[in-house]
C-alpha cells in the first residue's frame, strides 16, 4: 500500500484543482451539461406559460370586440329574427359562456384542430392556412436573407468609413426608406412597371398561362409577379437592419480590443470582418430574433394591395368577417413564431458569442 509521501502518477491530480468542473464516475452529463438542461427547461417552462397568456388574451380580446359573425349574418337581413339568431349562435359554438369556450379551444388545439371555419365553405382551419404559408413564409424568408446580404456589409462598410462618401450617400438612402410607407412605395412600383411601362404584372401570383409554360417559364412567371412584393419587403427592412448594424459597428469598433488588434498590425478587413462584426452581431440577433412575426404581420397590406394569396391577406379577411376559428388559427401561429424567435436568438448568442457558449459569467472579465 502506498504511503502518504509517495508521488502521485502523472496525470493523476484531480482536475478540481484547476477550477474545472468533470462528472462524476457514474454521471452521464457534466454538471455544466445538467445547468444548461436546468436553464433550458426553465425557459422552455416559460415560453408555455407565456404562449398560454397570449393564447387567453387574444382569445377574450377577439370574443369581447364589438361585433360579431351572428351580427354580419343577421343585422342587415330583413327575414332574420330572434330564433333565426339562436341558432347561428349555437351553430357557431358562441352560446356558450367564454371560459368554457376558451377551454375547449385549448384542448382542441393542443391536438392541432383548430376547428372550421365561419365562412360558406366550413372548411378546417389548419387546412386553409396551409394552403397560405407557404407563399407568406418563402416571399419573408427570400426578403430577409437579401436584407441580411445587403445591410451587414452595407452597415459595417459605412462604419469603417464615418463621415465619408460612402457614409453619406447610404444615410440618405435609408432615410428614404424610412420616410416612404410600404402601400405608397407599392402603388408608385404598380404605376411606373405595371401601367406605364407593362414590365411587371400588376397583380396576382400567376398568368392566365402558367399551365401551358414550362418549368423554366413557371419559375420566371412566378419571380416576374412577386419581384415588387420583396422588393418593397427588403427595402422597408434594409433601412433599418442597415442603419442598425452602422451604429453597432461603430460601438465595437470604438472598442479596446479592436485598438490592440489595430496595434498589432492586423489587416483592416481582419480588425473589421473577424474581430469587430462579431461583437456587433450580438445586439442585432435580437432584433432578427423579434422580426419573425412580421413574416405574418407585414405582409397584411403588401399582400391586399397586390391581391397575392398569402396569410396575411387571409388574416384581413377573417378579422372584417370576424372569422373567429380563422384569426386564432393566425395568432397562435404569430405566438409561435414570436417566441420560437427568442429561443433562435439566445442560440445565435452562443454562436456568436464564445462566454455565453461556454457559460462563463459577464463578471469574469474578458472580450470575445
Amino acid at each position: 500500500m502506498a504511503s502518504k509521501d509517495s508521488p502521485s502518477l502523472p496525470g493523476s491530480s484531480l482536475p478540481e484543482s484547476r477550477g474545472v468542473s468533470v462528472a462524476a464516475p457514474g454521471s452521464v452529463l457534466s454538471p455544466r451539461a445538467r445547468a444548461v438542461c436546468r436553464r433550458i427547461m426553465r425557459r422552455l417552462a416559460l415560453l408555455i406559460v407565456v404562449f398560454f397568456g397570449i393564447t387567453l388574451v387574444s382569445f377574450s380580446v377577439i370574443h369581447l370586440a364589438p361585433g360579431s359573425p351572428v351580427d354580419l349574418e343577421t343585422t342587415m337581413n330583413p327575414l332574420a329574427d330572434p330564433e333565426a339568431r339562436q341558432n347561428f349562435e349555437k351553430l357557431y359554438g358562441l352560446d356558450r359562456p367564454l371560459p368554457e369556450r376558451y377551454v375547449k379551444w385549448v384542448g382542441a388545439m393542443l391536438r392541432l384542430d383548430f376547428g372550421v371555419s365561419f365562412s360558406g365553405d366550413r372548411r378546417p382551419v389548419l387546412t386553409i392556412i396551409s394552403e397560405r404559408l407557404p407563399l407568406t413564409v418563402s416571399m419573408n424568408v427570400i426578403s430577409l436573407a437579401l436584407t441580411l446580404l445587403i445591410a451587414l456589409p452595407l452597415g459595417c462598410v459605412a462604419a469603417a468609413r464615418k463621415g465619408g462618401w460612402f457614409d453619406r450617400i447610404t444615410t440618405i438612402i435609408v432615410f428614404i426608406g424610412f420616410a416612404m410607407p410600404g402601400f405608397w412605395l407599392a402603388l408608385i412600383l404598380m404605376l411606373h412597371f405595371s401601367i406605364e411601362w407593362r414590365l411587371l404584372p400588376l397583380s396576382g401570383i400567376t398568368s392566365l398561362e402558367y399551365e401551358s409554360l414550362s418549368s423554366w417559364g413557371k419559375l420566371m412567371d412566378l419571380a416576374r409577379h412577386l419581384a415588387m412584393p420583396i422588393f418593397i419587403y427588403t427595402f422597408g427592412a434594409l433601412a433599418g437592419i442597415s442603419r442598425f448594424m452602422r451604429s453597432s459597428m461603430l460601438e465595437a469598433l470604438g472598442q479596446d480590443y479592436i485598438t490592440t488588434a489595430r496595434a498589432k498590425g492586423l489587416a483592416e478587413r481582419v480588425v473589421i470582418f473577424r474581430h469587430a462584426l462579431r461583437n456587433a452581431l450580438l445586439p442585432l440577433i435580437t432584433l432578427l430574433g423579434l422580426s419573425l412575426p412580421g413574416l405574418i404581420g407585414g405582409s397584411v397590406i403588401i399582400e391586399s394591395i397586390f391581391g397575392l394569396p398569402g396569410l396575411g391577406q387571409l388574416f384581413y379577411k377573417a378579422v372584417m368577417t370576424r372569422d373567429y376559428p380563422l384569426i386564432m388559427g393566425n395568432l397562435v401561429i404569430g405566438a409561435f413564431l414570436t417566441l420560437a424567435g427568442t429561443l433562435i436568438a439566445d442560440f445565435c448568442y452562443g454562436l456568436a458569442d464564445p462566454r455565453i457558449r461556454s457559460g462563463s459569467s459577464g463578471d469574469q472579465g474578458g472580450v470575445a
